[in-house]
């Protein structure tokens, strides 16, 4: 029997208190009901039946949903509880964790895009899918994502597009492969120091442009790596953090140092 946990601050809250009794009881029978991806398949005429109440869809929405959108529509049979996720397994996806890749599998089938569900923070194993990692292109084109975000993800990501430009201006711009190559490397400098990716864009803005600078100095002065795009170059990550950080005498002691 699965468990689920409830919000005892529902019961000073306005949208729920003024609800009937029915809705009331509705709500909390869509919690219980749904599946663990928060998904709840609509039928109406068994719990009239099972309660002797009578209660309709539209009507329940428009409950549900006053002031904040609480319920997605997926189609007129399946609503998604939009807080369920977050609420019930945390902030964090881990798409190794069994119970959550089962999730993102019904969220596939259903055309739920990962990065819309509210309050998701951190994604972990994201490489792969494009649906899951938060690419600069995709984010613009968004309206998941707060403006707020979109602005400091832009932000940030122009910012190393500046120094890369400014540093090696006979660069053709890929504006689709680049964006999406030098947020990668602003989550890679993140991880490399021990940071949450979300740092990137609330409080180690400036930190991740200096290494982004440092990095570009070291990309430079390799006749290889210099002559790549930034998609080719973020696949010798491993290569260039060894460079950067190889300790040698104090004579030939490398000028750049990334950690």
């Amino acid at each position: 029997m699965a468990k689920r946990y409830t919000a005892t601050e529902i019961w000073s809250e306005d949208w729920f208190l003024e609800m009937p009794n029915e809705y009331k009881l509705f709500w909390y029978f869509m919690l219980s009901a749904c599946d663990h991806s928060g998904l709840f398949r609509v039928n109406l005429k068994s719990f009239c039946s099972l309660n002797e109440v009578k209660i309709n869809s539209d009507t329940a929405l428009n409950y549900f949903n006053k002031g904040k959108n609480r319920l997605r529509v997926i189609n007129h049979s399946l609503w998604l509880i939009e807080d369920f996720f977050v609420y019930q397994y945390g902030q964090t996806f881990n798409e190794n964790n069994r119970v959550h890749a089962s999730i993102l599998e019904l969220y596939k089938k259903n055309e739920i895009k990962l990065t819309s569900i509210r309050g998701l923070k951190e994604f972990k194993d994201r490489v792969k899918d494009k649906d899951i990692d938060i690419v600069l292109i995709e984010i613009e084109e968004s309206e998941n994502f707060s403006e707020k975000i979109k602005a400091d993800i832009k932000m940030v990501v122009a910012e190393m597009y500046k120094i890369w430009q400014t540093k090696n201006p006979m660069y053709p711009m890929d504006k689709e492969r680049d964006y999406s190559s030098l947020l990668q490397f602003a989550y890679r400098i993140a991880e490399s120091k021990g940071w949450k990716k979300s740092t990137v864009i609330s409080s180690k803005e400036l930190d991740v442009l200096k290494s982004w600078e440092k990095i570009t100095d070291y990309i430079l002065q390799d006749s290889w790596l210099k002559n790549k795009p930034l998609s080719t170059i973020l696949t010798q990550w491993q290569g260039i953090v060894m460079g950067m950080t190889e300790t040698k005498t104090e004579k030939t002691k490398p000028k750049y140092h990334f950690i």
